[in-house]
């Protein structure tokens, strides 16, 4: 009966273009607003799946009613602004308290007709209303004024209510576009780039993207037939309906192919290829980023770091910056993936040398880091500075006193190209700058960071030539401040890890050989940018260590200055860029977003601070040769600890969790393209048997089917008294089916008459003296195909004896 009464309701409210195409479109729609949610730009993004499922109902209303193209963008525009203004701001009052005001205002009107002085009754709720509606209005007009004299600052409500509208008019579109025009490619698009922008600018899973593609590459021949079939219909035409289970599987081999085109290709690299690629894009790319920034500029998605970086107070002035420094221009998006260009750094130190005959290639040559700041405590999940002060610091004036000896000076000069905020970047310690700065000290020598508004500016440093024999054979007396500050480790650490930082320098007689046994230790982790973040309140080096066993450079830094400190040796975390890119026509480096990076810095007196690199991406740093004999041997490492087995199942079962979409859409698109492998197989050795051999293959099968249909085929049956058994179980069937209409007589017919065809044609092949020829054998097969889809359909749709 259930079965019955949803055959009728869908039969009656079935889709110009089909139920398939139809469904096909909703996913579309939902795998674009599941995929923007999953960006996490802003909090309440839940509403874009509202939004654009109410769009998606209102537009196919629309498309399948008699309302002019003209009348139904109308309705859609109006609807959509003021469903996503009460989406967004949440206007319209509780409808139980709202009915209940509007009664206590009618009662008053009432009895105001005989009580003239009655003081009317509070109207809370519609008061309420009034004042989201100002306060929202205010909201976009701040936007729009920020917006008219240059990058919008932060404002979330801004973002949901513009992105809402692109939501619903894109989703409008789809399904308008589809029902009514019957173009789903043109119709599609504009959720495609909704959808492809979000994913490209954030962290967003790319399993919503791989969905929609499948369903655009089915929608298109599915639609396309239905067009096709409406066409027929009215003209009269006549045609089978099995052309739809021929176009569907063509359309399913063509969504695996193209969804395997678009796995496999982004990870071909054609160097020349992809140079001239990103030469013919970057320009529109910039320009489509920079309208984002200007629109949305302080929107980003919540960064999926799980070493947050945090400013307490500073003393003096401002806090210090966030470490997310490098990150802090983007709209969106990993830092390690994009190729957005930060700033140009010009020095005067020698060219690198070319180690490959193409421009831009590899160059080889010392290396140093571009560094924005420095970072001292770090309590488990957290790096953060303690007290600070601002200096001003006056063009040419030193930034810092500084006692370190035997150094060699560098001028760099910084073309900053994106929004920075006050943060500045210099290497090692900066002596002096062209222009005012704000210098942030812990002490006189002890620089936080540099700080203004300037894009283009010189500063002067001075870089250690300490070599590793001297920096070997450095005093291991340290002053008190730098003791106190800087070999401080949370009281939370866990044991495992204190016992490990011993374990891994109890060889070492100096600190450098400590710190250079905990640089190779950690260099023996694999660099991963897709590690799971750490669980909530579990220290992160033991996570890193112990659990994950990869990661990235604030993994890798973090567990080098929490070992180091555990073992004597005063460390830091600094975060800024690496080198970038060498322009050898502008004699610059071109730093990305991709150069984004994190590493340790260790104290020895004499020669301040020492960068050292345990990220096993990165190549370590080398030190100056000196003159004298060799170092000793490395201190041997030991080997990294064994992941406990309940670590590894945890972590599979997250990342099959997290990309259960794509493995369902892989494992699907394998077991079909095994099941068309075999189909065809199956078919490539039927057309080799003799003609009749092939004939009594599909009556033996026929036969096969017909015992599903309770049509058991006796061996005293012949083949024409078997064929009126099964078209009696045909005729049986269908009497029980739950779908009643016109076209069951010819149903039966058709049915009736290819059971006959089979029968009569194995009839001939077993008992005439004519010759079977191949011919034959071609068209029993096809009657044969055609009719085990009729039964098959027919056994799976209705009831059988009872």
């Amino acid at each position: 009966m259930i079965l019955r009464l949803l055959a009728r309701g869908s039969e009656r409210v079935r889709p110009t273009v089909g139920w398939p195409a139809f469904c096909l479109v909703w996913i579309a729609v939902w795998s674009t607003a599941l995929g923007v949610m999953d960006a996490e730009w802003v909090e309440r993004d839940v509403l874009f799946f509202y939004i654009a499922s109410v769009s998606a109902l209102l537009s196919a209303l629309l498309a399948h009613s008699r309302t002019s193209g003209r009348w139904s963008a109308v309705i859609l525009a109006g609807t959509g602004l003021l469903y996503t203004v009460q989406a967004v701001a949440r206007i319209l009052p509780p409808l139980v308290r709202a009915v209940s005001e509007l009664w206590s205002g009618a009662t008053w009107l009432w009895l105001r007709l005989w009580q003239p002085d009655l003081a009317p009754p509070p109207f809370e709720v519609w008061t309420d209303s009034g004042l989201r509606l100002a306060t929202f209005a205010e909201r976009l007009s701040s936007w729009g004024m920020a917006l008219a004299t240059g990058p919008s600052d932060r404002n979330p409500v801004a973002f949901l209510f513009v992105a809402g509208l692109i939501t619903w008019v894109s989703t409008a579109w789809a399904l308008w576009a589809t029902i009514r025009r019957g173009q789903p490619l043109l119709a599609m698009l504009p959720l495609g780039l909704v959808l492809g922008m979000s994913t490209y600018l954030s962290t967003g899973h790319i399993g919503y993207l791989i969905s929609y593609a499948g369903c655009v590459t089915l929608l298109l021949p599915v639609v396309h037939l239905s067009r096709q079939e409406w066409r027929w219909e009215r003209d009269g035409v006549d045609y089978s309906p099995e052309i739809r289970f021929d176009v569907w599987q063509l359309a399913v081999v063509l969504m695996l192919i193209v969804l395997l085109l678009a796995i496999v290709t982004p990870s071909l690299s054609i160097p020349r290829l992809v140079h001239t690629f990103w030469q013919f894009i970057s320009r529109p790319q910039a320009a489509i980023e920079a309208f984002l920034v200007r629109f949305f500029g302080g929107v980003e998605p919540i960064p999926p770091t799980p070493i947050p970086v945090r400013s307490t107070g500073a003393s003096g002035g401002r806090g210090a910056v966030d470490a997310s420094l490098p990150r802090a221009h983007l709209l969106g998006g990993n830092p390690e993936l994009s190729n957005w260009i930060v700033m140009d750094v010009c020095t005067d130190a020698p060219a690198p040398m070319p180690i490959d005959l193409y421009p831009g290639e590899i160059w080889t040559g010392p290396k140093t880091y571009w560094r924005g700041i420095t970072y001292d405590t770090f309590n488990g999940q957290r790096w953060s500075n303690g007290p600070s002060s601002g200096v001003r610091i006056a063009p040419y004036e030193p930034v810092l006193v500084s006692t370190v000896t035997d150094t060699l000076s560098l001028r760099q000069r910084y073309l900053i190209q994106v929004p920075h905020g006050t943060s500045l970047y210099a290497v090692g310690e900066p002596d002096v700058v062209d222009q005012p700065v704000l210098s942030r000290r812990r002490a006189v020598d002890d620089l936080v960071s540099l700080e203004g508004t300037i894009d283009d500016y010189v500063v002067r440093s001075k870089i250690t030539q300490a070599s590793a024999r001297e920096l070997e054979s450095a005093t291991e007396t340290l002053p008190e401040r730098i003791s106190a500050r800087y070999l401080e480790v949370h009281d939370s650490l866990p044991a495992p890890v204190r016992d490990l930082a011993a374990e891994i320098v109890q060889d070492a007689p100096s600190s450098y050989a400590k710190a250079t046994a905990i640089e190779r230790y950690l260099r023996q982790f694999p660099y991963d940018l897709t590690v799971p973040s750490a669980p909530s309140g579990q220290d992160v080096v033991e996570y890193f260590i112990f659990d994950a066993q990869r990661g990235y450079c604030d993994y890798y830094a973090s567990s080098f200055v929490v070992l180091t400190r555990l073992v004597g040796v005063p460390s830091r975390l600094a975060v800024g860029y690496t080198m970038g890119g060498y322009d050898p026509e502008r004699n610059c480096y071109r730093v990305t977003e991709m150069n984004a990076h994190s590493w340790p810095e260790v104290y020895f007196p004499e020669y301040g601070w020492i960068p050292f690199e345990p990220t096993a991406a990165f190549s370590p740093f080398e030190r100056p040769q000196d003159s004298g004999p060799q170092l000793d041997q490395p201190v041997p490492v030991p080997p990294i600890p064994r992941r406990y087995w309940h670590v590894s199942v945890r972590e599979w079962w997250a990342q099959a969790r997290q990309y259960q979409v794509t493995y369902v859409v892989l494992a699907g698109g394998a077991a079909l393209a095994l099941a068309l492998i075999v189909e065809g197989v199956r078919r490539w050795r039927r057309n080799r048997l003799d003609p009749i051999e092939g004939i009594a293959l599909c009556y033996e099968e026929m036969s096969a089917v017909g015992r599903r249909l309770d049509a058991q085929r006796r061996p005293i049956d012949t083949p024409a008294e078997y064929s009126a058994i099964l078209t009696a179980a045909v005729r049986a069937r269908v009497a029980r089916w739950p779908w009643r209409g016109q076209g069951l007589p010819s149903l039966i017919g058709e049915t009736g008459s290819r059971v006959g065809a089979v029968s009569s044609a194995y009839e001939r092949a077993s008992y005439s003296a004519h010759s079977i020829t191949k011919r034959h054998q071609m068209q029993t097969q096809r009657e044969w195909q055609q009719l085990r889809r009729q039964l098959r359909w027919l056994r799976l749709t209705s009831q059988g004896r009872r």
